[in-house]
């Protein structure tokens, strides 16, 4: 029978080895995970030509194409964008189709591509097909894309044309045809644009409709039965009573 010592000895040898046997696997090199990068047969590459690509430009490349922007920063061009991926990450995984975000989204159990409307089943079944098979992809459809490029912002140009840039200076008060209208200078500016455009100014408005103006302005509310009379009643002139009722 063996002493607690040699069982201790006997299990401390053991996970020593399996330690060191765990040590010496080597890695899987790229090799031998699943990547696009194989030899495609004659028909895997129509199937590309003939069916994949053409229903990624029908149907995603709207969003997802070789424009300058996309939608979550996601490619469908070649495998390469794919496999890189956008803001959710690579959109496939080869080989593993329930696995991939772009199966998934086209499928509607995640995100909801096309948006406009779901895919046919058969057309689902091209894309999981093609990716379960090992989403090859012919070299020669693989284009590289030039970044885009973005032209500076004309900052002084901008500051130059608008108007929130410029000195406050006091322009020279316009000269009107219509020179008993105006009650101010802002008037003047305001009559001198309408006779450029051949407008004539909306007769005064009387007491009534200037003090329900007043009371929906400043409170929401029209004034009541009391609030008018005292203003129609005020012998100020106008202005004057509409000082006192502000």
């Amino acid at each position: 029978m063996l002493s607690r010592n040699s069982i201790v000895l006997i299990a401390v040898l053991t996970l020593i080895s399996r330690t060191l046997s765990s040590l010496g696997d080597e890695p899987k090199s790229p090799d031998d995970t699943p990547t696009a990068k194989q030899a495609l047969s004659p028909e895997q590459a129509e199937f590309v030509r003939g069916k994949v690509l053409p229903l990624l430009e029908s149907r995603c490349f709207e969003c997802h194409g070789p424009q300058d922007k996309t939608k979550g920063g996601l490619r469908l061009t070649s495998v390469e964008s794919m496999l890189e991926g956008g803001d959710s990450g690579p959109a496939i995984v080869p080989s593993k189709p329930e696995e991939s975000l772009l199966i998934q989204a086209v499928r509607y159990e995640s995100f909801e591509m096309p948006p406009k409307s779901k895919m046919p089943e058969e057309e689902i079944a091209i894309l999981t097909k093609w990716i379960a098979d090992g989403a090859a992809w012919p070299e020669d459809l693989t284009k590289p894309i030039a970044p885009a490029v973005t032209a500076p912002f004309p900052l002084q140009e901008r500051i130059a044309a608008h108007w929130a840039w410029k000195k406050i200076a006091r322009p020279e008060v316009p000269v009107v045809k219509q020179t008993d209208w105006p009650a101010s200078d802002i008037d003047r500016f305001l009559l001198a644009k309408l006779e450029e455009a051949g407008i004539v100014p909306a007769p005064d408005a009387d007491r009534r409709a200037i003090i329900r103006r007043l009371y929906f302005d400043l409170i929401g509310l029209p004034p009541t039965i009391e609030q008018q009379a005292r203003f129609f009643d005020d012998p100020a002139e106008t202005p004057a009573a509409i000082e006192t009722v502000v």
